[in-house]
Parts: C-alpha cells; sequence; structure tokens
C-alpha cells in the first residue's frame, strides 16, 4: 500500500467518533502545514502566471483544497493567507 492510501483509509475502520479526535484532524493537519507551504513555494519560485495549463492546474489544486478542506483554506488561516 503507498502512503497515501495508508493516510487516506488512517482511522475508516467502523467506530463512533469523539468530537476531540486527533485521527478525524489528521488530513486536514496534514493539509494545513505540508501541502499549503509546499504550494506557497511553487506558486512563488515556480508557476507562470503567464501559462494557461499551469494556470488552468494551480486552480484546479486550489478550488479542490477549498472544496475538500474548507475548514482548513479559510481567510483565517495563516498559511492561506501566505498562498
Amino acid at each position: 500500500m503507498l502512503w497515501f492510501e495508508s493516510l487516506l483509509f488512517y482511522g475508516c475502520e467502523e467506530r463512533e467518533q469523539e468530537k476531540d479526535d486527533a485521527d478525524v484532524a489528521l488530513l486536514p493537519t496534514i493539509v494545513e502545514k505540508v501541502i499549503l507551504p509546499k504550494l506557497t513555494v511553487i506558486a512563488e519560485n515556480m508557476w507562470d502566471p503567464f501559462s494557461t495549463t499551469q494556470t488552468s492546474r494551480m486552480v484546479g489544486i486550489t478550488l479542490k483544497l477549498i472544496n475538500g478542506y474548507p475548514s482548513v483554506v479559510n481567510a483565517e488561516n495563516k498559511n492561506t493567507q501566505v498562498l
């Protein structure tokens, strides 16, 4: 199994979830602490805003993050503001 599949299915067994369970916040935390800073570096150093393909891909990944992790990708989040 690939590492990201392990993360994706981590904690998926049938059980009642507790409100303060750290497992529930695992993927959003990874997005906030790893993905957003990495995307910021890519946007600052590698992204060519004049490239239609690159801009289209940047918009696509940004929309996926906004739709998939609305609690992470919001105006109050420091990493979102930097991006």
